[in-house]
């Protein structure tokens, strides 16, 4: 029987009922609990301390965990640990579990308060023969060589990111060739999003994925009612809470019939997998291009 996660694709309740979901939560749930007793935060940190239990997470970490962990031995040829590179990381014990099952991890994030924060985790956590480090990227370059790593795994980021084809060629462009690209993104299930990625961003994204990558798993559908979303799942989130609310009803009940828009609905969010592997050496002059327009 094929493993749940062996697919790109929509997020599924269904797969958090699974025998293969609850081995892969439970090995990641101990390292957290590991992290978090050493207080990583700082004060200013402002997402979520406890990533884990939260709508999309909880399906996220085990399906990225499962498959670098699986393709771990066929990234590197040179006996070493293969490096990944956590785009857009933030501060969570995710990187810490990837490198226990044998990366060496490189953060990357643009707040300057995660490497105070990465940096103290590291030092007070068993490395397990691996490293974690940090590095601060403050766009869509990468401070790192061509063909450098084997691994980029990026967890809801690129729904925040305005321009993606800049950040595409880059990973391609750090990424040795046959190397692994594991995307996770929040989709917009909205037709006009105004946040997350909605159906347009989404479909130009694949093009831009389409330039230097070629799927790894095949993209299977999943029933819209079986799908898992920030309302439908163990740990549901409201977007709406807050100054976010007044700030949304102000928006629909006063702002859009001044200037004559419908109304719409509070948004839902759908989380979607994609597995892909680098092909051949495109990307490398592209984002060349992209760095000295820069």
């Amino acid at each position: 029987m094929e493993h749940p996660f062996d697919r790109s694709g929509l997020a599924s309740v269904e797969d958090l009922q699974t025998p293969e979901w609850r081995s892969l939560f439970d090995e990641l749930q101990p390292v957290q609990e590991e992290f978090l007793a050493v207080h990583p935060h700082s004060a200013e940190y402002t997402w979520p301390r406890d990533a884990l239990h939260t709508w999309s997470r909880v399906w996220e970490y085990p399906y990225v965990y499962h498959h670098l962990r699986t393709r771990r031995d066929g990234l590197c040829s040179t006996g070493s640990r293969p490096v990944a590179v956590d785009f857009g990381s933030g501060v969570t014990f995710f990187p810490f579990a990837i490198c226990r099952s044998g990366f060496e991890v490189v953060c990357m994030d643009r707040d300057p308060v995660c490497r105070r924060d990465i940096q103290r985790a590291a030092a007070s956590l068993p490395s397990h023969g691996g490293q974690v480090s940090f590095q601060h990227t403050p766009g869509s370059l990468l401070p790192l060589s061509d063909q450098s790593v084997n691994v980029v795994y990026s967890i809801s980021v690129l729904e925040h990111v305005r321009e993606h084809a800049p950040l595409v060629a880059e990973f391609a462009r750090v990424l040795s060739p046959g190397g692994l690209l594991l995307l996770t993104v929040d989709v917009n299930l909205e037709r006009e999003a105004e946040s997350g990625i909605g159906p347009d961003a989404y479909a130009a994204l694949l093009r831009n994925l389409d330039l230097y990558f070629g799927f790894e798993c095949p993209r299977l559908p999943v029933h819209p009612a079986a799908a898992l979303t920030s309302v439908r799942g163990p740990y549901p989130s409201n977007p709406l809470s807050g100054v976010k609310a007044v700030w949304w009803a102000a928006k629909q009940e006063i702002i859009k019939p001044l200037i004559g828009r419908t109304r719409a609905a509070p948004a839902q969010f759908a989380c979607e997998g994609l597995i892909l592997r680098r092909l051949g050496d495109r990307g490398n002059e592209v984002s060349r291009v992209v760095q000295a327009a820069a």
